[in-house]
């Protein structure tokens, strides 16, 4: 009997490390956030989201435990996803209700995409030439805003503490001749600084897409939409797959 004894917990032992690395390999993904998201598309219609095609890249050689992007809302500010955390919102997925903080807490990926309307809001784009003072206010106005995104990072962090994904925000305007095009440059640059800084400060993987989408007509073909197509979503998925790792938090 005691022989058997060692053999009996080797194999004990093998099960429990088979049965944890099943569950590994188990994926829960939840996307936040607005249009991006969601999937709009240069058309303004709803259609596949870079979160779509990675969860079909991932279903290759993962096993998806749950999917969704059913908290993404068209247009949402940080403010309003704030307010989805606080309130508890839920979604019904295969006839049970979700609530966000239960989705968000079971989750082992999860990306966010969210503060495009507060910036373009705040860029305010049109055909006239943007003045100093007008400028300070912009970067002002960005200031605050990535102020409101930390406080929202840091909302998610306290329930979540596993691999999440923040999309960056990129320059739309493909009209090499726009007249605020190097302002706007800076802009987005600057942009990108405090994202990183964010980044290191509450371990999230930065996708950087101001360099991904580089103002090209191939992603936005619509001079009227901000929003990308099918092949600049395709394009975004594909760069957050090269950062996945399932083994780390």
């Amino acid at each position: 009997m005691k022989k058997g004894l060692p053999i009996i917990l080797i194999i004990i032992s093998l099960t429990f490390i088979a049965y944890y690395k099943i569950n590994n390999d188990k994926i829960s993904f939840v996307a936040l956030g607005d249009g991006i998201a969601l999937g709009e598309n240069s058309n303004n219609k709803i259609s596949k989201s870079y979160n779509d095609y990675l969860k079909n890249q991932i279903s290759k050689n993962k096993k998806i435990k749950f999917y969704s992007k059913e908290f993404c809302k068209k247009d949402l500010r940080i403010k309003d996803l704030k307010n989805q955390i606080e309130s508890n919102d839920f979604i019904s997925q295969n006839n049970r209700k979700i609530s966000i903080n239960q989705a968000i807490h079971n989750a082992n990926l999860l990306t966010l995409s969210i503060g495009a309307s507060d910036l373009f809001y705040s860029l305010k784009i049109n055909n006239s030439y943007i003045k100093g003072n007008d400028l300070d206010n912009i970067y002002k106005k960005i200031d605050k805003i990535f102020i409101d995104l930390e406080n929202l990072i840091k909302q998610i962090r306290k329930n979540y503490n596993k691999k999440l994904i923040v999309i960056g925000y990129y320059n739309p305007l493909t009209n090499q001749n726009y007249i605020n095009n190097e302002i706007y440059d800076e802009v987005f640059s600057y942009c990108n600084d405090l994202y990183y800084k964010l980044s290191y400060k509450y371990n999230f993987t930065y996708i950087n897409t101001n360099n991904i989408i580089n103002k090209n007509k191939k992603y936005l073909p619509n001079d009227n939409s901000i929003h990308l197509n099918n092949i600049g979503y395709k394009k975004i998925s594909n760069e957050i797959y090269k950062t996945l790792n399932f083994d780390k938090k």
